[in-house]
Formats: C-alpha cells, sequence, structure tokens
C-alpha cells in the first residue's frame, strides 16, 4: 500500500499521502500482530504506530538536506 502511495500520487502531495499510507499499514500490522498471538487489539497497534511514526520522522529528519539560510 505504501508503495502504491509513492507511486501514483503526484509529487506536490506525495509526502503526505506516503505518512498516512505508512500509519494505515502500521495499524493493520499492530491489529494483525495482536490477532495473531491473542493479544489486546489496542496495545499492540498503538506500540506500532508510536514506534513507526517516530522512526519515519527520524529517517525524513536525516534524510532531509538543510535549507540554504538566506
Amino acid at each position: 500500500m505504501p508503495l502504491l502511495a509513492i507511486t501514483l500520487v503526484p509529487a506536490s502531495v506525495r509526502v503526505v499521502v506516503t505518512i498516512v499510507a505508512v500509519l494505515a499499514a502500521l495499524v493493520a500490522t499492530g491489529a494483525t500482530s495482536a490477532a495473531l498471538g491473542r493479544a489486546p487489539r489496542g496495545p499492540a497497534v498503538l506500540r506500532n504506530v508510536i514506534g513507526g511514526a517516530i522512526a519515519m520522522g527520524v529517517t525524513y529528519g536525516i534524510g532531509t538536506p538543510p535549507r540554504p539560510s538566506d
């Protein structure tokens, strides 16, 4: 799903759509892992989304070149 979001949307909204798609995939992964492990769904989804969002933010921050000062 995130790969389709990256490739099928215009460049002007690509970052926002990618973030939403990745967060949706993280929710699905957390829910699936909770179901397979017979664990409570809420904490698994929350842990997956928070950890993934932090990792995505750090990766974006590292990969974004600094803006030149005027």
